[in-house]
């Protein structure tokens, strides 16, 4: 190394053209780096359907690990080792929210260990939270279990203490609060030669007592490793991984039913030809659930097998969860309402990332699988929780303890209308529903929607499927009737969520309100009685469109009403004798104005009513409104279409033997898409019977000059009446001219591409080339202002000596 430095020394100070050519390799090495800065291929997230966004909970600046989390209730709480600066902790992290969020982490104890604490939580029905660990204790050469207390849900702690167990050896500690709020702590122990898993609870003095190894170990089980263990009500579930004398790995179970004081015999709940290990319970809806690593088919997969009965009995053939061909690991079971969630982590992608899958127990399949960590960072040892239908699941990414919860809930959409404002009367009997469809992280697919006069759906069944298109976001609903009606929407997501029901206020006041009926129990009508003061009533059956009445009093003759009231009920007093007429009207909430209704009285006494009076009031025609329809601007009903867009201009030739082009839709959901059918040929042809393709991408090659006539036509699933129908959209033919020029020369290729992409970087690459010039103008005038600077220092300091000489001679 000594003589390559001296070489390249020699070389620059022999050949003064040597250190120009020195710049010309720094530049070159600046320009690489730039291009490679500048086109640098981008990352690309996709969206994982079922679940949110992620989140963390742990400093960037902590390297974190190992972590574990319980729930209870709304309550989450998470706990990990962290180490920042050198200091290695125990941290725990709480939501009272479900995990939709966390707070700030917060350190239970300071550890001083060489090896994982691993540590475990758990949480009481009254707000105890109990944090254990295990630490390699030099002065004994061997591991301990030590343990924290907070009474008042995470907030303050105790000072965390060794717990006495007296054993050879106890690591891998896990603590659970049963029903009663009693402490159980389970671990590995290790007295003399045996290594067994341990019980041991908490008494009423504050110390734990240890009841002894609780399985039975035997010469053809050589040891009990990594339980997993659920409680439920006085009952504890328990499944190992147990190595036999022929070094494969299987799953055994225990139980008790009196929260630990006895337990059942174990029974060996995996048979098959290689290891089964990594086990994680559950207890769900009666029955248990194990999902486990299996290596049958040489690579590490994830089973789930069955215990009806609450373990009474196996099933023999697993479920097979996980569907890549490479090894997975770490699996994780939990409910995720109805059905069961396992996550797990592997590296299909090449490096490690979360993934899950959920099994659907009442129909007994399984769904697509969702890859839940999207930094392109090494992601392993997920953890699960569920908060009634929802999952949160934390997981170790790049030193940082981050999480994502499923995607249980879809915001109602946000409904209006330009045409029928809710809380507004209208006379339009056609109206425009337009509503803003609402964020999700699955993205919605679908909206429900009905039109009725009844102001509530419960349950929403009608129509039995969505009828809606997702990116549909307006409907036109013709032909109202007079009064209230409500248009009920709701959404549907990529995860299968419903939203709540909007029902939108549709008011609709189209003809005239009907007469009233008028009577008076003072007066019947045309009869003379002696009273002066008449008192009148009056109904209406239409009281929805009603805003109220206008009414008059008249003798001898009718006039029109003008008095408004919103009763239901008027009095006259010290009225003259002779015939009164009672007129009256309704008004609807559009101000459109009914027909009269007459009531005509006698105070006292009255001449006979003239013939002709009658006969005037028969033929009077009453003075309404006329109505005339609101006219709007309806959206035309977009037929689904299907075409090709060329990456090229169609009239004019084409100069390549391929391209590749892409089939678009219009009015077609992409979910409702079943395929296409597409035809490339010299001559025009009938469209294949039949789907061809199921690609949007449409791929041409071997062309040669000439004409070609290129077809698309499009079949979907379509909803005609709440049916769904398979259709297909009207073919489309484009012809295209091929005049095939000798392909350019890569290298120009090359350039053209770069000068494309140099265009979305304009300001990086000038900067770039002002740099560049600088630095040549740097190495040529190099020389020659070290030569000015020098001869400036020379100058300065002569003249200093000069001021210096003349003030010591004076």
């Amino acid at each position: 190394m000594n003589r390559l430095i001296l070489i390249l020394l020699n070389l620059r100070f022999r050949y003064p053209l040597a250190r120009r050519y020195w710049w010309y390799f720094l530049l070159l090495c600046i320009t690489v780096t730039a291009v490679l800065f500048v086109f640098r291929p981008e990352d690309v997230i996709t969206q994982t359907i079922g679940w949110e966004k992620n989140f963390s909970i742990s400093s960037f600046t902590m390297k974190s690990k190992n972590v574990a989390m319980t729930a209870r209730g709304n309550f989450i709480a998470s706990v990990y080792e962290g180490i920042e600066e050198g200091i290695r902790g125990i941290y725990v992290s709480v939501s009272f929210n479900g995990g939709a969020s966390f707070l700030p982490s917060r350190k239970v104890a300071d550890v001083v260990s060489k090896i994982d604490c691993n540590p475990h939580l758990a949480v009481s029905g009254n707000g105890e939270v109990a944090v254990t660990w295990h630490v390699f204790k030099e002065e004994e050469f061997t591991n301990r279990v030590y343990c924290a207390v907070s009474r008042d849900y995470g907030a303050n702690w105790d000072e965390p203490k060794q717990i006495a167990l007296g054993l050879d050896l106890e690591m891998l500690p896990h603590v659970y609060f049963d029903e009663a709020g009693k402490l159980h702590l389970f671990f590995q122990g290790n007295r003399g030669q045996s290594f067994n898993l341990y019980h041991a609870y908490r008494n009423e003095a504050g110390t734990f007592e240890v009841t002894g190894p609780i399985i039975e170990l035997e010469q053809s089980l050589l040891g009990a490793f990594f339980p997993s263990i659920h409680f439920s009500g006085d009952g504890i579930y328990i499944v190992w991984q147990g190595r036999s004398g022929s070094y494969t790995d299987n799953l055994f179970f225990i139980r008790s039913f009196n929260s630990g004081r006895s337990w059942s015999g174990r029974q060996q709940i995996t048979r098959s030809e290689g290891s089964n290990i990594a086990p994680s319970v559950l207890f769900h809806q009666d029955a248990l659930y194990v999902a486990y690593q299996n290596n049958d088919s040489k690579n590490w997969g994830i089973k789930l097998v069955k215990g009806i009965s609450r373990g009474e009995l196996w099933s023999t053939y697993p479920r097979q969860i996980s569907q890549t061909n490479v090894n997975c690991y770490a699996p994780v079971a939990v409910s995720s309402g109805s059905d069961i969630m396992v996550l797990w982590y592997d590296a299909r992608e090449g490096k490690d990332n979360i993934y899950a899958n959920k099994y659907m127990v009442k129909d007994d399949k399984l769904a697509e699988e969702a890859r839940l960590s999207v930094r392109n960072i090494e992601a392993k040892r997920p953890v699960a929780v569920s908060v009634g239908s929802k999952v949160v699941s934390l997981w170790e990414e790049g030193g940082v303890i981050m999480g994502k919860y499923s995607d249980v809930h879809v915001a109602p959409p946000e409904v209006f209308s330009p045409t029928h404002p809710e809380g507004v009367w209208t006379k339009n009997p056609v109206a425009l529903i337009k509503w803003k469809s609402p964020k999700d992280e699955s993205g919605v697919v679908a909206y429900w929607t009905l039109v009725t006069t009844k102001p509530d759906i419960r349950p929403f069944v009608d129509p039995p499927i969505a009828d809606t298109a997702g990116n549909v976001t307006q409907k036109v609903i013709a032909n109202l009737e007079d009064g209230v009606t409500y248009f009920h929407i709701r959404a549907e997501d990529g995860a299968g969520n419903l939203s709540r029901t909007v029902h939108y206020k549709l008011q609709v006041s189209i003809r005239p309100l009907p007469s009233p009926v008028v009577i008076s129990p003072t007066h019947p009508q045309g009869k003379a009685m002696k009273s002066n003061a008449p008192v009148f009533r009056w109904a209406l059956d239409d009281s929805d469109r009603l805003k109220g009445f206008y009414y008059t009093l008249s003798k001898d003759y009718f006039t029109r009403p003008d008095t408004f009231t919103t009763d239901f009920e008027t009095s006259f007093n010290e009225l003259e004798e002779g015939r009164y007429f009672f007129r009256i009207q309704a008004v609807d909430k559009t101000n459109k104005i009914g027909p009269s209704a007459m009531y005509d009285i006698v105070v006292g006494k009255a001449e006979p009513i003239d013939p002709d009076l009658l006969k005037k009031i028969a033929e009077e025609k009453e003075i309404i409104p006329e109505w005339k329809e609101e006219r709007i601007v309806i959206p035309r009903f977009i037929a689904p279409a299907a075409w090709i867009e060329f990456p090229f201009n169609v009239r004019a030739p084409y100069e390549r033997s391929s391209f590749q082009g892409i089939i678009v839709t219009r009015g077609i959901p992409k979910n409702e898409i079943v395929g296409y059918s597409v035809f490339v040929n010299r001559e025009r042809m009938p469209f294949p019977a039949g789907i061809t393709t199921k690609s949007s991408i449409l791929s041409v090659s071997d062309l040669t000059d000439g004409q070609y006539y290129v077809g698309v036509k499009c079949k979907y699933y379509g909803t005609v009446q709440g049916r769904r129908q398979v259709r297909w959209t009207e073919g489309r033919v484009s012809r295209i001219q091929v005049r095939l020029r000798e392909e350019a020369f890569p290298l120009e290729r090359i350039l053209t591409e770069m000068a494309r992409r140099a265009n979305e970087y304009t300001a990086v690459i000038s900067l770039f080339f002002l740099l560049l010039c600088l630095s040549i103008a740097a190495i040529g005038y190099g020389r020659r202002l070290s030569f000015l600077a020098a001869l400036w220092r020379y100058r300065i300091r002569k003249l200093i000596e000069r001021f210096s000489t003349e003030g010591e001679e004076l």
